[in-house]
């Protein structure tokens, strides 16, 4: 019974999470000439900095 609720649960919950904070870190860091992929996940992480940097 606890096989496929923990499925359902951990499929939809892991992809968004891990896929954002993934490209956003391993992309402006690894990724520093090439500020394309940046753009989408910089207003994410830059939330709250926004205002420091800027």
């Amino acid at each position: 019974m606890p096989s496929p609720p923990v499925s359902k649960c951990h499929i939809p919950d892991i992809p968004p999470v891990t896929q954002t904070p993934t490209p956003c870190a391993a992309s402006i860091p690894v990724s520093s000439p090439p500020v394309v992929p940046p753009p989408r996940c910089q207003p994410i992480l830059l939330d709250p900095l926004n205002t420091h940097p800027m």
